[in-house]
């Protein structure tokens, strides 16, 4: 089960990235398209990717969670299940509960942040510094690497305080990464003076935001809507994510060189807005602080 989930996290982490990366080969592919006419492929890809994650948590519920996971289940299959099921797909009622939908906004607006800069970064180090395909790939890499770093003490500290205490300083620090980028990069490449700390103030405030969404959102939910109530949130995300996607894109324009410095500011100013939108949200999700366990010693102590 452990090699699933862990499989599970890399295709929904490349998922992201995936398109972000190809874009600009995408753009050499097609030069006289705009900018803005080719965002709405990975624009696109991402709604369409989002819009099937409800169904299918929907299916992971009635039909088992490992089950759905190693099955490819084909469209008719799952046409017919729908027409016959007595359940709506989507459980409406869970968005009565204050942490689900503060827990899916939350999730759009940090789907928005985290998707517009995952592009918008790697379009200025292509564009504006000049870095190949390949080195904008590894001079995003420090961001993805602090969050793999920062997950089991983000973990820890949410157990401890709660899922606001630390996913709104993660939101934060988003926002603080956003205005990094704003106000100290420029069109001279300065990769560890300049980049490296805002990537990796980024890729912490990611690691803390979202797990504390993820975890939010299911908050009081009955085991038979675990998955549907997941696969929501993950559907705000998405939904996010084409939408920042759309922003950088409108943003930018067709900005392609060393002038498009402001453009690129703008969007970073753009996102820090989001960033800030999203701790909004993670605020009033509420939070519950879960009780330390006792080491074992001091039980063994105390009499029966």
């Amino acid at each position: 089960m452990r090699w699933s989930v862990a499989l599970s996290a890399l295709v929904v982490g490349l998922n992201l990235s995936v398109m972000n990366v190809a874009f600009a080969d995408l753009r050499s592919s097609f030069p006289g398209t705009r900018i803005a006419t080719l965002g709405w492929v990975v624009s696109a890809y991402t709604i369409v990717f989002g819009a099937v994650l409800v169904p299918a948590g929907r299916l992971a519920d009635k039909l088992g969670r490992r089950s759905v996971f190693m099955t490819d289940l084909g469209g008719a299959m799952f046409i017919e299940r729908c027409r016959r099921h007595v359940s709506p797909v989507m459980a409406i009622e869970l968005f009565r509960r204050r942490s689900f939908a503060a827990s899916s906004i939350a999730a759009l607006f940090f789907g928005m942040a985290t998707g517009g800069v995952a592009l918008a970064n790697v379009l200025f180090l292509r564009d504006v510094w000049g870095y190949t395909l390949l080195g904008a790939g590894f001079g995003a890499l420090p961001s993805s690497l602090t969050a793999m770093f920062s997950a089991r003490f983000v973990g820890r500290m949410g157990v401890r305080h709660g899922e606001v205490a630390v996913g709104v300083p993660g939101a934060l620090s988003i926002v603080a990464a956003m205005v990094w980028f704003r106000v100290l990069v420029d069109s001279h490449a300065h990769y560890w003076i300049d980049w490296l700390p805002g990537s990796m103030m980024l890729g912490f405030g990611i690691a803390a935001a979202f797990p504390m969404i993820a975890v939010a959102v299911v908050r009081g939910v009955g085991a038979g809507d675990l998955s549907v109530a997941t696969a929501t949130n993950r559907t705000f995300l998405q939904l996010g994510n084409a939408i920042g996607i759309a922003v950088v894109v409108a943003v930018l324009g067709a900005s392609t060189s060393a002038d498009s410095l402001p453009d690129f500011r703008v969007a970073w100013t753009t996102l820090a807005v989001l960033g800030v939108l999203c701790a909004s949200a993670i605020a009033v999700t509420g939070s519950t602080r879960r009780a330390v366990a006792e080491p074992r010693s001091e039980r063994r102590d105390q009499p029966a």
